[in-house]
């Protein structure tokens, strides 16, 4: 090959090795195309202008202080496991967890939560969207909340994950073991004259035949004499925790305004008795896990009487979700005190606790029954009433309840199944005075406070038959 021959050769070679390495970098650059300024920025942060306190919403109460049935209102005065999370009664707070309780409220500005509860790093931001209803934008809400299938997997389920796990659970009102130091109710007398199986007697067998029951515990149980400057402050001895426990309630609510009558050691006090004698609590930024048939359940306490925060709400029940939580039980303290509609304000904060994920949300305080909704195939109870109130001797209204339902665990997931009912009650089972033992209606008195129910709850359109099942 002479010297022109091997020039040419070479250049040949050379413009294939170029078209090659054109034709490489088109392709890579078509699998790997570059990013925009849009691609490349961070998620922005949800609005600071959600985080407002209930207190900032417009509350229209349109309700009246005429009792349904037309009688007017009082002006006057176990089956449960562990959660393995290491607390007695399947709280979260740790053996004195009175930090968590260091303002003079309800300590609603804090966003950790005790022990395991505290948000991580990567969790979703507790900061919220403007619009309320964001909770389901952000994709917080599980199918079931919107309304929904729970979505369709291609994978075989297990025989276990395709067995259902049924859990009745009962709520009840408020219960106010024990009495205002300063009147002579009688409370006091008939737990020493009746001991303490006494006031729950009549209603047990309901409590002990489901699979948890949760009350709103009002008061504190405490030895203090210093009693907080208020009108009326509720305390017993620290013996009357034996009157939930006998009574087979498993979980209280002391989110309220009467946890800390006595100074906010007689709060702590009320935790260490019921971790004790393994009764779980739960109340702002503690909550409590208890695990019934196998399913984990959260429950958690929110007293929107004090400042509190959508945001609040939001990641608890996040905080919730995190931990496998499977059924999650929201209780407030809100509304006013004997209205018997519930205001724009509990309306807001039970709709989004739904849209968060909540699977049942309880409510107190206004001392007297309220309607029930059903909210997104969810429900809403917005007052259970008084229970075993040990805070007014002679009630005009001693109409209770105890709403009870069924759910059902499937693969995993929480199925919409419509499997609730109440149970019509007298807080006393005297009718002219409170004798503080709570008793089932039946007969013309049973149907007498479901026509009140219903009466109650047709404008949040839930309807209730004649043996108390919801519709």
């Amino acid at each position: 090959m002479n010297a022109h021959s091997a020039k040419k050769t070479f250049l040949s070679l050379l413009l294939i090795l170029s078209l090659c390495l054109d034709i490489a970098m088109t392709a890579h650059a078509g699998e790997y195309p570059a990013q925009s300024s849009a691609d490349l920025e961070s998620p922005g942060n949800f609005s600071s202008a959600s985080d407002t306190s209930p207190g900032d919403m417009d509350e229209n109460d349109s309700s009246d202080e005429t009792a349904p049935d037309g009688s007017s209102s009082d002006k006057d005065n176990a089956n449960t496991d562990s959660a393995g999370d290491g607390s007695s009664g399947g709280n979260t707070a740790p053996d004195n967890d009175s930090s968590a309780d260091t303002s003079s409220g309800d300590d609603s500005s804090e966003e950790s939560f005790a022990e395991e509860n505290t948000l991580a790093e990567d969790a979703p931001s507790a900061k919220l969207p403007a619009d309320e209803t964001d909770c389901k934008a952000d994709g917080e809400m599980d199918s079931l909340s919107a309304g929904g299938a729970a979505p369709e997997t291609e994978l075989t389920p297990s025989a276990a994950e395709s067995e259902t796990t049924f859990i009745t659970l009962s709520a009840a009102g408020d219960c106010t073991l024990g009495i205002d130091s300063r009147y002579s109710h009688n409370f006091n007398k008939y737990y020493k004259k009746k001991g303490d199986r006494y006031f729950l007697k009549k209603v047990s067998p309901i409590f002990s035949q489901d699979d948890i029951t949760i009350v709103n515990f009002e008061g504190t149980l405490t030895s203090n004499k210093k009693r907080a400057r208020k009108t009326f402050t509720f305390k017993g001895p620290k013996k009357y925790v034996s009157i939930l426990k006998k009574g087979s309630v498993e979980v209280v609510n002391l989110a309220n305004n009467h946890s800390k009558d006595y100074g906010k050691s007689s709060l702590t006090d009320t935790q260490s008795t019921l971790r004790k004698n393994n009764i779980g609590y739960c109340r702002s930024t503690v909550i409590s896990y208890q695990t019934v048939n196998d399913v984990k359940m959260a429950f958690l306490g929110f007293n929107a009487l004090e400042r509190i925060t959508k945001s609040q709400i939001r990641s608890g029940i996040v905080q919730a979700k995190k931990n496998k939580a499977k059924i999650i039980v929201v209780s407030f303290h809100w509304g006013v005190e004997r209205k018997y509609y519930p205001n724009t304000k509990q309306k807001s904060l039970g709709h989004y606790a739904i849209d968060c994920g909540a699977s049942l949300v309880l409510g107190h305080h206004p001392h007297v029954l309220q309607g029930i909704e059903k909210y997104n195939g969810r429900y809403i109870v917005y007052s259970l009433g008084n229970f075993c109130f040990g805070g007014n001797s002679n009630p005009k209204d001693k109409d209770t309840m105890i709403f009870q339902q069924k759910f059902s665990i499937k693969g995993g997931k929480l199925q919409p199944e419509n499997n609730a009912k109440i149970i019509p009650c007298s807080l006393s089972s005297h009718k002219k005075t409170n004798d503080f033992q709570p008793r089932i209606l039946s007969g013309s008195e049973k149907k007498q406070l479901i026509k009140k129910m219903n009466k109650l709850s047709r404008k949040l359109k839930v309807s209730i038959s004649s043996s108390g099942k919801l519709n």
